[in-house]
């Protein structure tokens, strides 16, 4: 028996970014989409699984920034909040000794 959950949701991070996220969690076709954003709504990266860049070496699996589309291993929500709680605190930790 193949069992899928789904999960989705969207975050506001102390830094006031934005993650809106969607991932399908199934053995067969892991499918996701984080999208990670400004307190104004402009992206800073996306990670997403649709099949529209079969150029990259990672097909399926692709990062969008502003400017380009580039090859990302599969993802998870953990792994995408474990980037983004890394910045939080590098940034955090930044204004702190300034």
């Amino acid at each position: 028996m193949n069992e899928m959950s789904i999960i989705k949701g969207r975050l506001i991070f102390i830094d006031h970014m934005i993650l809106e996220f969607m991932e399908l969690i199934s053995p067969d076709n892991p499918t996701y989409r984080f999208h990670y954003m400004d307190s104004n709504q402009h992206l800073i990266k996306r990670w997403d699984s649709a099949p529209h860049h079969p150029q990259v070496s990672t097909f399926p699996y692709h990062i969008h920034t502003a400017n380009e589309i580039s090859a990302s291993p599969a993802v998870t929500l953990e792994k995408i909040l474990d980037e983004i709680f890394s910045v939080i605190i590098d940034d955090l930790s930044d204004q702190n000794i300034n």
